[in-house]
């Protein structure tokens, strides 16, 4: 894996869907890099808290922008929060899952979600050198192993 920003990255590329909701319990789409690119590829990302600013915002600002090819709208709510969103809003938007269990598959999630961004990197680039299970203790020590030596 060159870089786990890389493969969320490649979700949004063409076709891209006008309306996504992105399930992101870890945070990856507040990464900077990520809004970076998604804001050249005319994707904006907007966190939804809770049903009435939300649906402000929406009404005033999304609603006729989505109907433009140009403009795209990602979604991003916590795991919990998708079944919060209204029901036309879930019918017209591509679901996605973003997660650090879905980007390290091979390690243990609980482990991996108190790393830093940087540290992310850095095992994103020795990632398929891990041959262990996704348990906890081994996990931690392919991260000791591989972050500091």
């Amino acid at each position: 894996m060159k870089s786990w920003r890389e493969k969320i990255l490649k979700y949004f590329t063409d076709p891209i869907p006008a309306l996504t909701i992105a399930a992101d319990p870890d945070g990856l789409l507040e990464d900077k890099q990520v809004l970076q690119v998604l804001g050249e590829r005319g994707i904006e990302v907007v966190q939804y808290d809770d049903h009435l600013s939300f649906r402000y915002a929406y009404e005033s600002r999304y609603r006729d922008a989505l109907s433009r090819a140009s403009f795209h709208l990602v979604i991003r709510v916590a795991v919990s929060a998708v079944r919060d969103l209204p029901f036309d809003i879930l019918s017209k938007g591509t679901q996605l899952d973003v997660s650090i269990g879905k980007l390290f598959p091979k390690l243990s999630a609980a482990v991996m979600k108190n790393l830093s961004m940087s540290e992310l990197d850095a095992i994103a680039a020795v990632y398929n050198e891990f041959t262990g299970v996704p348990s906890d203790t081994q996990t931690m020590s392919f991260l000791l192993k591989a972050l500091y030596h």
